[in-house]
């Protein structure tokens, strides 16, 4: 009988540049240095792993699959190929900070035009988020936020960005997801997040 999971995953979760992995080291860092918690701070996809590889390669030098399945299979495949790895954190009672979950390829993949219940089986076997922050910005303030790190295929296309943030903000409400307005300075995003994550998960 497998271990009964101690810790606690805090997703966040949103459009891209809506400042997710500057949120998820801020709340790790919050979280080791005042609440003296252990943590650990996934960020995905992850592209070193094999199937992260082949990922990137779709992403942004490949051919797009003939179908959509396929890519979001392999996003599936990413996350599975660190499960043991969350698994490891959460029986050590640690807090696992989740930088995209499988709530991104549940709304992107249901965006794509695939059937949304099909999406949600492909991480029935991956450990579940305790908490799911959505951090909401309208595309057109993403698009003035530079980034170091070359754009995806996906980057480019405002239509599709607009349509996902509409998916997440749908779910969000389905799911009972918080939604913050992810606009702001980073500081602002930074104390509702604790406030909601203190408050939600008993973090004091």
């Amino acid at each position: 009988m497998s271990k009964e999971k101690i810790g606690k995953i805090i997703t966040l979760e949103g459009i891209e540049k809506s400042g997710k992995t500057t949120q998820a080291q801020m709340l790790s860092h919050y979280l080791s240095k005042e609440k003296h918690l252990n943590t650990a701070h996934f960020d995905l996809p992850d592209y070193q792993t094999d199937v992260g590889q082949i990922i990137y390669k779709y992403l942004n030098q490949a051919e797009m699959p003939s179908n959509p399945e396929v890519l979001h299979l392999l996003y599936a495949a990413n996350r599975y190929e660190i499960r043991d790895v969350i698994n490891f954190h959460l029986n050590d009672g640690y807090v696992v900070i989740m930088n995209r979950y499988y709530q991104s390829n549940i709304v992107y993949g249901s965006v794509n035009g695939l059937e949304i219940r099909w999406l949600y089986t492909l991480d029935e076997n991956m450990p579940r988020s305790d908490l799911t922050i959505i951090l909401d910005v309208p595309v057109q303030i993403t698009e003035k936020r530079g980034t170091l790190m070359a754009k995806n295929r996906f980057e480019h296309d405002r239509e599709l960005k607009e349509r996902v943030r509409e998916a997440f903000l749908t779910l969000a409400e389905k799911e009972k997801w918080k939604v913050i307005d992810a606009a702001r300075s980073k500081e602002d995003i930074h104390n509702d997040i604790i406030r909601i994550v203190e408050s939600q998960l008993e973090v004091s």
